[in-house]
């Protein structure tokens, strides 16, 4: 699919790179799927679509992240953002995911279903539409 395309992978962990890079190789797409060892503040090139699926919220510094970003788009692209889903109220997170992140060390989820909005203003990449998607009852 996309064949006039190219796609840029980044991450801070060199092993999942390596992982990465061999991945794309075996299915015959290293000439136009690359991955590059990166801390996301650190990212440079020039892209039309940057996309952050359940990460952001992991960065040490996700506005930081998030103004990089924001540099690099082309005119007219787009920041894909997706976070999972969470309360502000532990009531609102009982289920098995939300269970799961409360048994984390105090400080390793700190993010909450405002986390995302926030970051993206305090970048100055502006208040998007926000897309979602109800929570199982």
């Amino acid at each position: 699919a996309f064949p006039q395309s190219t796609f840029v992978g980044f991450d801070g962990h060199p092993a999942s790179i390596d992982a990465a890079r061999q991945r794309a190789a075996d299915a015959g797409l290293a000439d136009r799927v690359t991955f590059e060892v990166a801390a996301a503040k650190d990212t440079t090139g020039q892209y039309d679509l940057v996309c952050f699926f359940d990460c952001l919220h992991d960065m040490g510094d996700p506005v930081g992240a998030l103004r990089t970003v924001r540099s690099t788009l082309a005119d007219g692209g787009t920041i894909m953002l997706v976070e999972p889903m969470a309360g502000d109220d532990v009531d609102q997170n009982i289920n098995p995911v939300g269970a799961a992140y409360y048994a984390f060390p105090d400080g390793q989820e700190e993010s909450n279903a405002n986390s995302g909005p926030r970051w993206l203003a305090e970048s100055g990449v502006g208040n998007p539409p926000r897309c979602s998607r109800s929570r199982p009852s």
